[in-house]
């Protein structure tokens, strides 16, 4: 006879891979947040008083976009398979204070040149160059945002944030249910 909480039952391992399998994407995703957070405020510092850019520009843009959009791209879960939520539920949780119109601008940003490089985006294209010589040059868009974009990214970032937290912690405290699905860290 199994008891509900014991692990090796067919159902509590079920129940536990599940548990895991969610505890492990809404971690993941609120680590992303945060580190793209901390990228934010690189951003902001790098422009300082100014508002102008330099230099570490295009590095911060691209982290910032990243790890923004990681946990909303096809990722794997533990098992290798690829994972089917990009978190659609929490966006629609999050609805009344999230900015939908820059997080698909992001996710087009990473999708079209900043993890890829669509040729559409970014094509090559025959010109002069003011020498009156023909030569092949590729426009290639940089995105340099805005501190209002990047604040607006952080306000996006703080609103799922504010939703993961609580259900980080929900789901721990399930697990802690399981105490022998847990093997010892580092081994």
């Amino acid at each position: 006879m199994h008891r509900p909480n014991d692990i090796h039952s067919e159902e509590s391992e079920a129940l536990v891979n599940k548990l895991q399998r969610k505890l492990d994407r809404i971690a993941l995703t609120n680590t992303d947040m945060e580190e793209a957070d901390g990228f934010c405020d690189a951003y902001l510092e790098a422009l300082g008083e100014t508002g102008l850019l330099h230099g570490p520009s295009k590095a911060l843009t691209i982290a910032i976009a990243v790890s923004y959009c990681r946990p909303f791209s096809g990722n794997l879960d533990r098992d290798g398979k690829k994972e089917a939520n990009r978190h659609d539920d929490l966006i629609a949780e999050a609805a009344d204070s999230f900015d939908l119109d820059m997080h698909e601008e992001v996710l087009e940003d990473r999708d079209t040149f900043i993890a890829h490089s669509d040729a559409e985006v970014a094509p090559t294209l025959l010109s002069t160059l003011g020498t009156g010589n023909l030569v092949f040059v590729r426009k290639y868009p940089h995105v340099a945002y805005t501190a209002e974009k990047v604040a607006r990214i952080r306000a996006n970032i703080a609103r799922l944030r504010s939703l993961l937290q609580p259900k980080e912690a929900e789901l721990q405290a399930a697990l802690k249910n399981f105490p022998r699905a847990f093997k010892p860290f580092g081994g």
